[in-house]
């Protein structure tokens, strides 16, 4: 019975090592999300013996306490490591409920449930308010440089991709345990396999189908906290003298890559002056001016007793347009940030329409459908991920532009303070992406939006009707 405990608890120790290879900071192996919970499933459905809450418990601790370390630099360390304690239990009921699910279900549609279940409930934290802003990581957060996988993304959004990826870990496991246990084989497993490879190729032909139109962007990344002495969010600089030194490292970075000719230049989220300051955006209008480029800062915006955190667009023409923040850390709300309450609105350029939101916005669907559906066609995000120096977050959120783009065919670009900012075509295809904590300049060429995905028509369809099967089979298996 010991040794029996020992490889059941190995095998679920196995599948949480392997999903942890797959995440954006770590190994970034993505097909191996296909069969990661092979182990943990194959496990469950042989070892009956062993609790499931133990094997579960096991697989979401380590996965959960390595993929969610970041946690200590955001939220401090007694409440980081309750909060990773909390999401780790929350990634082992995930499964556990799914098995449960498939315990009391027919032959046939057994390896259905796990995918159905992982599926809902990830679609459900992402949709019920307060909980949808915690920062869990989706399945398919897994598959962010593999974008081949994530084609049904336009379809479906995040749901499908995480449902068709859990569907493979199903089947694989189920023949699996038939040609361990000599029974025959079920067909379902096969086409449930089929299934599967038939999004990969449907996600590979997605990836080839590239437009023409297309305008070469630069994101710069200035460790601007190094410099403000910051380590989180809900600082802005009202130190002329910093504020100086912020601008001067932006230029000089951006001057380094205006050889290129880049149509636009993004700087990162560091509220380094007030929107109102004439003295820095005449410096910032002169070198736009010079470079011929449009420009993409961060500030902050006072305003009718409220403070914001803006982004300011300003053209070669001396132009100036505000954007500000939708969605605040606590952070930010806690040093007195209000959130924007105007709707998303693309700005005309000479290159067509651009839609501009602040960090925290692209984790999110309201504002990148908001743009999208005010007709922008390219997105430019200031973004300010720099945790203490972290070395694993930023990469958590800046795969949200990897998939923000595929759900709506547009090209996403986010400048982030300490690295790893990302360049990404409207395909979903990373074409930049530059060095975590170290100051820099990227340059990449994007295709402009040029289609209607299904998914920016029908939004969360796929996820709700996967709510729906589910409160359907659960009431008939009660």
């Amino acid at each position: 019975m010991k040794t029996l405990y020992i490889k059941a608890v190995l095998l679920s120790f196995l599948s949480a090592l392997l999903l942890i290879l797959c995440q954006p900071p770590f190994f970034n192996l993505p097909f191996v999300g296909f069969f990661a919970l092979v182990p943990l499933l194959t496990a469950l459905r042989i070892f009956t013996e062993v609790k499931l809450f133990i094997l579960t418990l096991v697989f979401g601790l380590v996965f959960g306490v390595v993929t969610y370390s970041w946690y200590v630099d955001i939220f401090g360390l007694f409440l980081g490591i309750a909060l990773m304690v909390a999401v780790s239990l929350w990634h082992a009921k995930l499964i556990g409920y799914g098995f449960k699910l498939e315990n009391r279900m027919s032959f046939g549609g057994k390896i259905f449930a796990v995918p159905l279940v992982y599926a809902s409930l990830e679609f459900l934290q992402r949709q019920i308010p307060f909980i949808n802003e915690w920062w869990f990581v989706p399945y398919a957060k897994s598959q962010w440089g593999f974008t081949e996988s994530l084609g049904l993304l336009s379809i479906t959004g995040i749901s499908g991709v995480t449902f068709m990826m859990l569907l493979s870990n199903s089947a694989i496991s189920d023949i699996i345990v038939n040609a361990i246990k000599q029974q025959k084989q079920q067909r379902v497993s096969f086409l449930a396999l089929f299934l599967v490879c038939s999004s990969l190729v449907f996600g590979y032909f997605q990836v080839k189908n590239f437009q023409e139109k297309s305008v070469k962007v630069a994101a710069i990344s200035d460790m601007a906290n190094v410099i403000s002495g910051e380590n989180g969010e809900g600082y802005f600089v009202e130190d002329e003298n910093i504020t100086k030194e912020i601008l001067q490292k932006n230029i000089k970075l951006s001057k380094d890559v205006i050889g290129q000719k880049p149509q636009f230049i993004l700087w990162s989220e560091n509220e380094f002056t007030s929107a109102d300051d004439d003295k820095i955006l005449n410096h910032v209008k002169a070198f736009s001016k010079e470079s011929n480029s449009y420009m993409v800062l961060d500030t902050y915006l006072k305003q009718k007793e409220k403070l914001y955190d803006s982004a300011l667009s300003v053209s070669p023409d001396g132009s100036v347009d505000i954007f500000k923040k939708t969605h605040l850390f606590s952070g930010e709300l806690d040093a007195g940030f209000s959130p924007s309450d105007e709707k998303p609105k693309a700005l005309d350029t000479m290159f067509g329409k651009i839609g501009v939101g602040v960090c925290f916005d692209f984790h999110f669907d309201d504002v990148v459908r908001g743009l999208v559906k005010s007709g922008a066609k390219i997105l430019f995000f200031p973004t300010d991920d720099d945790m203490r120096r972290n070395r694993f977050f930023p990469y958590f959120h800046q795969s949200d532009a990897v998939f923000r783009a595929i759900e709506y065919n547009v090209p996403m670009v986010s400048a982030n303070t300490n690295g790893a900012s990302i360049i990404v075509n409207s395909n979903g295809k990373i074409e930049k992406m530059s060095e975590i904590n170290k100051a820099s300049a990227i340059v990449g060429t994007v295709n402009l939006k040029s289609k209607t995905t299904l998914y920016e028509r029908f939004g969360e369809w796929f996820g709700y009707l996967l709510v729906f099967v589910l409160g359907v089979v659960a009431l008939k298996r009660r």
